[in-house]
């Protein structure tokens, strides 16, 4: 399986070759020489090629921002939850123990979903935690296979769950492309699967129109707005302005979400959340004051990410809420943290502060640092993820 993982993640990434060093150095002065090797390196990211960084308005965090007081009602819950109930453990019987999740959404009739990122599958329970069934992943044999024939037909590198208005599922795999399933008697069916010439990251849908989030060397774009049948409408959402497609595509990976009236798109790794309208017109960018950004060195032979080298931040969840705001997460990592991360001792990040974010203006403000991860947020719910000890979804009252 770990064998069938690896040559799927080479084929993800184009055949590009992205290596993981321990350089240190200074972001955003673009040009350096390596003495060493007598070649051009271009340490990124760089100011000037962060699309719309030089109009952007400054991220405001400020508990006290005028025309924000109103979420303060929104925020106290978030500061002291009631759990209702926990979904997954170890003491689950095995088909309900879940792995690492990917994304969880709740549906219209109440009913959660939960993309299991180590069992290929999206498990889902009725309203009040109850396990109902599990849309199913394939064997390791039907991994090998699809992957000779070239071809997938279920679930196989799951990247991001939605589910539509009409309850259905509609996921994206990260190589394979997006697969809808339809509700039959008590289970889900596939109804729909079309392939996407993406390395996809995110999906979401708004009024039958799929966004997805993806990179393919050849779209200079973030997002690519979709029929729910598969058919292209317009790509939109400008990425990292280099000339090398990796580091475009690595400095344009990031998170997507859906609002009624707003697009919102923040590259994890660019200190600037961007905002557009259903139809792809920008609305306003921000600025994140304060960011620690993670070098990518480039030169005429490799590019390479200073994961393990320095302290960095990412913006690692977007979660939209009913009222018209949006949460943002950001991740503070250390290499201490990462390689007690790698060790499977925590979470990774250091720090995980929260933020409030309107969606009409980028306004902002500081909600805390002791928020765990939020997936999803309803009227009613907030559904946060944890790993360690094993991985859970707690359940929060509102």
């Amino acid at each position: 399986m770990r064998w069938v993982r690896r040559v799927m993640e080479r084929r993800i990434s184009f055949s590009l070759s992205l290596i993981f060093t321990l350089t240190v150095a200074t972001p955003c002065r673009g040009y350096v020489w390596n003495a060493d090797a007598s070649q051009q390196r271009i340490v990124h990211p760089i100011s000037a090629l962060i699309p719309r960084y030089g109009e952007a308005k400054e991220f405001i965090a400020s508990s006290g921002k005028r025309g924000l007081n109103d979420v303060q009602a929104i925020i106290q819950p978030l500061l002291s939850p009631t759990e209702l109930f926990t979904l997954g453990g170890h003491r689950e019987e095995s088909s309900e123990r879940l792995g690492p999740v990917i994304d969880i959404k709740e549906g219209p009739a109440g009913n959660i979903y939960v993309l299991d990122g180590q069992r290929n599958e999206v498990k889902v329970y009725g309203s009040e935690g109850t396990f109902l069934y599990a849309v199913e992943g394939p064997s390791e044999e039907e991994i090998i296979g699809a992957y000779r024939r070239g071809s997938s037909g279920k679930i196989y590198f799951p990247a991001s769950l939605e589910i539509d208005s009409s309850g259905r599922i509609i996921f994206a795999d990260r190589s394979a492309g997006i697969k809808i399933f339809e509700r039959t008697g008590d289970t889900h069916q596939v109804s729909e699967a079309f392939p996407l010439s993406l390395e996809i990251h995110e999906v979401c849908v708004r009024k039958d129109v799929l966004y997805v989030h993806g990179f393919n060397p050849g779209n200079r774009y973030a997002i690519n707005r979709l029929s729910l049948s598969g058919n292209m409408l317009k790509s939109f959402g400008a990425l990292y302005a280099s000339s090398s497609p990796l580091v475009y595509r690595n400095l344009g990976m990031g998170q997507i979400a859906c609002m009624d009236s707003r697009i919102i798109y923040a590259p994890n790794y660019l200190p600037v959340i961007y905002a557009y309208s259903p139809g792809g017109a920008m609305q306003w960018a921000v600025k994140i004051p304060d960011f620690n950004t993670m070098e990518i060195i480039e030169t005429e032979s490799d590019v390479s990410m200073g994961v393990f080298a320095n302290p960095h931040d990412q913006i690692i969840r977007l979660a939209p809420l009913p009222e018209a705001y949006i949460i943002v997460q950001i991740a503070s990592y250390t290499p201490e943290g990462l390689v007690s991360a790698k060790m499977g001792r925590k979470t990774g990040y250091d720090v995980l502060r929260t933020y409030m974010m309107s969606a009409q203006t980028g306004e902002a403000i500081f909600v805390g640092d002791t928020v765990p991860q939020i997936y999803a947020v309803t009227e009613n719910r907030v559904y946060i993820a944890r790993r360690h000890p094993f991985p859970q979804v707690s359940v929060l009252k509102r």
